[in-house]
């Protein structure tokens, strides 16, 4: 529709390459792809999606299969035992898979706490929030207000869905205030939680996942994976020290990693990404969620200088939103990310040169 309704002096072109390297000379970027074009530009975006996680089992144990990959359950028996490694919703999400594909073996759901997705309510109300109630509040102070609200909904007949709803408009600006001590603590202890409140499961889906537990086919098992090893066939044994207490033995014909996107971003596998960082074009935020970027999404380079012209998009920019993978969040960043191009595009008109963007992202 964008391209339909555009002036007719736009040009538009979909290269269908890996950016490999990016660089810049005298105001001009050239992005370098694996098919040896190199594309001159005078903006660029890196909207670069997620990236599955790194092995999350201990040094030296096999690398299981993601569970976004479509080979996670190819070629996999029907009666076979899975041991799916974390719970939220990629596991969920397998676990359809499997039900789909007429699987009757045992599955085994391995998290620190065995917990699952909450499930959404039917037409359940946003219970909107004041902006001065939650924001640029203690992080302590805030979990307690919005516990006790929740509490109160719940015993007036309603549900604790609405108050977390509610934070959504104010997450972002919430996210920017805490200190850098109080992010790394909600990370460290209260992500898990927000995590399955806010990120939930639809009732249908609830109900598929509970009907897998009641029958014994799905068991959720609260704890830690300690060690890990390759059996024959592909097949794993691994043993859990349990959340509580003692240790378990499981043995599967496969394991697959349910544990999401990768949260370090100097664990993510593209070079594009390492590139920027070593070239001093960008630096990580300093929980090393993503790349550090200011508020209109341009990135910040190593020097501390904001980089004209240079914009990051979506998950890249988790440590400076957090929220920043669901659509509501990210078109409202590639709208801020246009508004600044037109301002520069608008800066630059007197020049008289033509101005050319490209982004860099996608599948």
């Amino acid at each position: 529709d964008a391209l339909f309704q555009a002036r007719p002096e736009l040009t538009f072109e979909h290269v269908r390459s890996l950016a490999t390297r990016i660089s810049k000379n005298q105001g001009t970027f050239t992005i370098e792809t694996d098919s040896g074009e190199a594309i001159a530009a005078n903006t660029v975006v890196v909207a670069l999606g997620n990236f599955p996680s790194t092995n999350p089992l201990p040094p030296g144990s096999p690398d299981p299969p993601a569970g976004w990959s479509p080979d996670a359950v190819k070629g996999l028996p029907r009666s076979a035992t899975v041991l799916l490694i974390w719970s939220g919703l990629t596991a969920v999400d397998v676990c359809l898979s499997l039900r789909e594909l007429g699987h009757h073996g045992r599955i085994y759901l391995v998290s620190r706490r065995g917990l699952l997705p909450r499930v959404h309510p039917t037409n359940a109300p946003r219970t909107p929030w004041d902006g001065e109630e939650v924001v640029d509040v203690p992080l302590n102070s805030l979990f307690s207000k919005v516990r006790r609200a929740a509490q109160q909904d719940t015993e007036a007949g309603g549900t604790w869905h609405g108050r977390i709803d509610g934070l959504r408009p104010h997450t972002q600006d919430i996210w920017q205030l805490l200190t850098l001590k109080e992010k790394r603590r909600f990370l460290r202890l209260l992500r898990p939680y927000w995590d399955l409140h806010r990120h939930r499961i639809v009732p249908e889906v609830h109900a598929a996942v509970e009907t897998l537990r009641r029958s014994g086919q799905l068991e959720a098992i609260g704890g830690r994976i300690v060690s890990a090893s390759s059996l024959a066939d592909g097949a794993i044994q691994a043993t859990v020290e349990l959340r509580s207490g003692g240790r378990r033995e499981l043995a599967a014909e496969r394991a697959i990693n349910c544990s999401g996107p990768e949260l370090d971003a100097r664990r993510f596998r593209v070079p594009l990404l390492k590139q920027l960082v070593a070239d001093g074009f960008a630096r990580y935020d300093p929980l090393f969620l993503g790349i550090d970027a200011t508020a209109e999404g341009a990135l910040v380079a190593r020097s501390g200088a904001v980089q004209d012209g240079l914009y990051a998009l979506g998950p890249l920019l988790r440590g400076v939103f957090w929220e920043s993978t669901a659509m509501p969040e990210i078109r409202v960043q590639a709208a801020g990310i246009a508004s600044g191009i037109l301002a520069r595009l608008l800066r630059h008109a007197e020049s008289g040169l033509p101005q050319d963007y490209a982004a860099a992202g996608g599948n």
